[in-house]
C-alpha cells in the first residue's frame, strides 16, 4: 500500500531543506578542505605560536569536515525517506 504524495507546498519545503542540507554540508566540507591545504598563516608568530596556531587551525578544519559530511548525509537520508512521497500525484484519468 503506498501512501498519497505530499501537498505541493510540503513538497517544495522539503525540496529546499534537501538542497540547503546538501549543498550547505558540501560547502562547509570544501572550506574544511581548503583550510586543510592551505595551512594556518604564521607571520610574525614565535615557533611555539605557530605550532599552537596550527594545531587549532587543523582541529578546527577537520570538525568543519565531520560536520559538513553529517549536514550532507541528513540531506540525503531526508530525500531517501521522502522520495515516494515527493512525486508529483499522478491523475487517475
Amino acid at each position: 500500500m503506498t501512501r498519497p504524495p505530499y501537498p505541493p507546498a510540503i513538497r517544495g519545503l522539503l525540496f529546499g531543506l534537501i538542497a540547503a542540507c546538501v549543498l550547505g554540508g558540501l560547502a562547509t566540507v570544501s572550506l574544511g578542505i581548503v583550510r586543510i591545504i592551505r595551512g594556518a598563516d604564521c607571520t610574525g608568530l614565535t615557533p611555539s605560536e605557530c605550532s599552537l596556531h596550527r594545531e587549532i587551525f587543523v582541529g578546527f578544519a577537520r570538525r568543519q569536515l565531520i560536520f559538513g559530511a553529517a549536514l550532507s548525509l541528513l540531506g540525503v537520508c531526508v530525500w531517501v525517506l521522502t522520495r515516494e512521497r515527493l512525486k508529483e500525484p499522478r491523475d487517475a484519468a
